[in-house]
């Protein structure tokens, strides 16, 4: 590994060098190349969250610039209904990564301010949350009909509770899904709570919103799942 490194560092210093008019250049070109030919991630699922949000590509490059061996193992996000504005939900959203850096693993975590249109830089946290679940594919929660009815159906206890609504004819016209940390536990474990948001239409002209939730009692453990509670409004998904 050293070896190929020191040949790319040495292969780019060759063709760079004449472009570049003072050592900050040539500085910032080496570890642009640097970044290039390594592959700072463990897999395409960790690749593709860093890339949809928006700082962590710039920060993974100029960590493996820094620091070749550097790579990030393991990411998660957290997205919640954050507030209201007026009939618009406002939602939040945290993004985790765990990386490997000589040997060590550490943990970081991403920010959104201002309801998504600033990014605070990422901070080193203790430990890693892991996953609720599944690990999640994506930073913002699926929207499409598929995902929908995806989403829907691999909520345990919801095809049960459809049935009601399709015997009136009844159908979903959107879904939409939340998993935060609701609780650090005494060993600095994350425990979390995801939150199924559903709009039905069970008669013509008339919606309803409900969602189901369901939360950790221990990191690692089962979902307990908690009865559909109605809401007055649906929780439309901003966009990330």
């Amino acid at each position: 590994m050293k070896k190929y490194l020191l040949f790319i560092v040495g292969t780019m210093l060759l063709a760079t060098l004449a472009q570049a008019k003072d050592l900050p250049e040539l500085s910032n070109a080496l570890e642009r190349a640097i970044a290039e030919q390594v592959i700072p991630f463990a897999n395409e699922r960790v690749q593709q969250m860093c890339h949809e949000w928006p700082t962590c590509q710039e920060w993974v490059a100029n960590k493996v610039g820094q620091n070749p061996s550097f790579k990030v193992v393991d990411t998660e996000v957290e997205r919640w209904l954050s507030k209201w504005d007026g009939d618009r939900a406002i939602w939040q959203y945290r993004f985790y990564a765990q990386t490997q850096e000589n040997g060590q693993t550490k943990a970081y975590k991403f920010s959104s301010e201002g309801q998504g249109s600033s990014y605070a830089a990422p901070v080193l946290i203790k430990k890693f949350p892991g996953h609720p679940g599944k690990p999640t594919e994506h930073i913002s929660a699926p929207s499409s009909n598929d995902a929908k009815y995806s989403l829907c159906n691999s909520w345990p206890g919801y095809k049960q509770w459809y049935r009601q609504f399709q015997s009136q004819n009844g159908y979903v016209s959107a879904a939409v899904a939340s998993q935060y940390i609701y609780k650090w536990d005494a060993q600095g474990n994350a425990l979390w709570k995801k939150r199924l948001y559903v709009r039905v239409v069970p008669h013509f002209a008339l919606t309803y919103a409900f969602y189901f939730q369901a939360y950790q009692t221990q990191a690692g453990g089962d979902f307990t799942y908690q009865a559909p509670v109605k809401m007055s409004k649906f929780p439309y998904r901003s966009a990330f």
